[in-house]
């Protein structure tokens, strides 16, 4: 999923549940990258790092209501990609297994 393709939806572009769930659903199932650099869960567990690293520097020059926002999309984010680990984890198929000789050392 990309940004022209929110757009040509006329999709607001603002980060909400809706569209973080349907990035991580292009990005671990519809369209994976033809070689990826890191297991999927590995991919999950990293962007939770930086979902953590964001919301820990959330500058506080934004007005409440925007800082209300952006802490409601980093607990959202976090919370999608909790249960896509867990998919993977439990081994229910739903996100596609990578061998290691797919992976870009």
């Amino acid at each position: 999923m990309c940004v022209q393709e929110l757009a040509s939806e006329n999709v607001p572009l603002q980060l909400n549940r809706d569209i973080l769930d349907r990035v991580i659903v292009s990005r671990l199932i519809e369209s994976p990258p033809d070689s990826y650099p890191q297991t999927p869960f590995q991919y999950l567990l990293s962007s939770y790092g930086r979902c953590l690293d964001q919301q820990r520097n959330m500058s506080p020059r934004h007005d409440a209501e925007t800082q209300a926002a952006l802490k409601d999309a980093a607990q959202a984010s976090r919370e999608l990609l909790v249960s896509y680990a867990g998919l993977i984890l439990t081994g229910s198929g739903v996100v596609p297994e990578v061998s290691s000789r797919h992976l870009i050392s």
